[in-house]
């Protein structure tokens, strides 16, 4: 699987490579904005179990929700923008590549191999690379990456469930 995520970022251009690098940062904060929302519903369930709910409380939980939310819609605004002008970008110096190479191929290959049946193979294909691979390719990355965070701020809470976690990542690595 690792060697099939360098393979795509080699087939990327440098900007457009550095694209998806940002956009996979802005993922894993975006992971860590979401997981905002958790803090503000323990502070709404700690208060209810103090018997101790107040317009203050109220007030701060509902901050904390609205501020993970609008900060989650920018994030994903900013990261599908940089992943679809990098997937698009990407496909289409490889169209402009594969056009070229064409340019130089013996008359005789045109004979045996219809234009529109090579044309429709390489526009559907890099089309496809374009629309779910890029963002197949991106998620994984980011579940990865994000994966990886939260399993160091486990061995800081406690080393033994970073263990667990960690021992449940291998395995689920291995396979795959």
């Amino acid at each position: 699987m690792l060697s099939t995520l360098k393979k795509f970022f080699d087939f990327c251009t440098e900007e457009d490579r550095k694209k998806f690098y940002t956009s996979v940062c802005l993922g894993v904060l975006k992971a860590f904005i979401v997981a905002f929302r958790i803090p503000a519903i323990g502070l709404v369930v700690m208060a209810i179990i103090n018997n101790d709910v107040s317009m203050q409380t109220v007030g701060l939980s509902l901050g904390m929700m609205l501020l993970s939310v609008i900060l989650n819609i920018l994030i994903s605004l900013k990261v599908t923008m940089l992943q679809t002008e990098a997937g698009y970008h990407t496909c289409t110096h490889k169209r402009i590549e594969i056009a070229e190479h064409m340019r130089y191929l013996p008359m005789g290959y045109f004979n045996q191999n219809s234009l529109g049946q090579i044309t429709s193979v390489t526009t559907n294909t890099l089309e496809s690379l374009a629309d779910v691979a890029t963002r197949v390719v991106m998620m994984t990355l980011e579940g990865f990456l994000t994966a990886g965070t939260i399993t160091v701020f486990v061995f800081i809470y406690d080393w033994r469930i970073g263990l667990i976690l960690l021992a449940g990542l291998i395995l689920f690595l291995l396979p795959n």
